[in-house]
């Protein structure tokens, strides 16, 4: 077998198995989210968490929405914030919901109307979010700058401009 049909053969079956993991992948998503829908948080959480620690965003923000809320954890903001930024960082239009209100809202961190500002801004102007997501987005943050300065608001359009999503 030549060298150049090898090497072939190995990249073929490389693309395969990165398919049959992704595939995988999406499928223990919707496990677990049939799981947390049925309330049983525990099978929610074994099966998201190993997704979570491998960078999966949407298994990072629904760890995220489980600390947030109580949901089979103890409620904690500081460790919902810290999953709802790694899936915000990588442009998780939810997450980047979760991160301005708990910027607006000081929970989990500090409260900061200019963050709470960029990251409703990441959502409510990317031209491909969901519907529902730019307008929850566009709303909160319209709310947000009743109570800023111009500088203030400038600055959060700023900081979202420069804005680059982390790859995982």
């Amino acid at each position: 077998m030549t060298a150049f049909r090898k090497l072939l053969i190995s990249v073929g079956l490389f693309c395969i198995a990165a398919l049959m993991h992704t595939v995988a992948f999406a499928g223990a998503f919707e496990d677990g989210k049939a799981a947390y829908d049925k309330k049983d948080y525990g099978a929610a959480q074994k099966i998201w968490q190993p997704l979570a620690d491998q960078g999966d965003a949407a298994a990072q923000f629904w760890i995220g929405l489980m600390h947030q809320n109580g949901s089979g954890v103890a409620q904690d903001y500081a460790e919902a914030m810290k999953w709802h930024r790694l899936a915000a960082d990588q442009g998780y239009s939810a997450a980047q919901i979760s991160v301005g209100m708990m910027y607006s809202e000081g929970k989990g961190v500090a409260q900061d109307a200019v963050q709470a500002y960029k990251w409703l801004s990441l959502v409510a102007d990317k031209p491909d979010a969901d519907p529902g997501d730019k307008q929850v987005a566009t709303l909160f943050r319209g709310i947000g700058t009743t109570k800023m300065t111009p500088e203030h608001v400038a600055e959060g359009k700023r900081l979202a401009a420069e804005w680059k999503p982390v790859t995982k």
